[in-house]
């Protein structure tokens, strides 16, 4: 059975091809795409149509976009990564872009991820003092969850 790295609302997975659906999020050759119809298979070979991700407008997080969020933005730097946000009202910090096993974060509402970043700033200072150098580097440094 063929799989596939998926995006599975707040973590990345291994899913059956076959099961793949219109909208899902894979990974796949360190790229993130958007599933764009059912996967087939022609010639022996499966295919899956996509398009790359795209995350949406930049959208900075100053001024009055940073109100209520001064820890998720606190959090977004010392990992190095951003934030995103779904159609359902939540939100996640990960880089979606940069492939999966980039999740530092639960999928929560924003008033919740902000008092969970509250929480556990100082895990996060802990991991940008263990990776300063790659983080400041750009370099994606994948996270253990600890929030499961």
């Amino acid at each position: 059975m063929n799989t596939i790295s998926t995006f599975q609302y707040d973590h990345w997975a291994a899913k059956p091809v076959a099961e793949l659906a219109v909208g899902d999020l894979i990974s796949h050759g360190g790229k993130v795409a958007t599933v764009t119809a059912k996967p087939y298979a022609e010639a022996g070979v499966t295919h899956i149509p996509g398009e790359p991700y795209d995350p949406g407008p930049i959208k900075l997080l100053i001024g009055e976009f940073a109100v209520g969020k001064e820890h998720i933005i606190m959090a977004s730097e010392l990992v190095g990564s951003d934030l995103a946000e779904f159609d359902d009202g939540t939100v996640l910090i990960t880089d979606m872009e940069a492939g999966h096993n980039l999740v530092y974060s639960p999928r929560l509402p924003t008033a919740e991820l902000e008092a969970f970043c509250a929480e556990h700033i100082e895990r996060y200072q802990e991991f940008y003092d263990a990776h300063e150098d790659a983080i400041e580097g750009r370099q994606a440094v994948p996270m253990q969850p600890w929030w499961f």
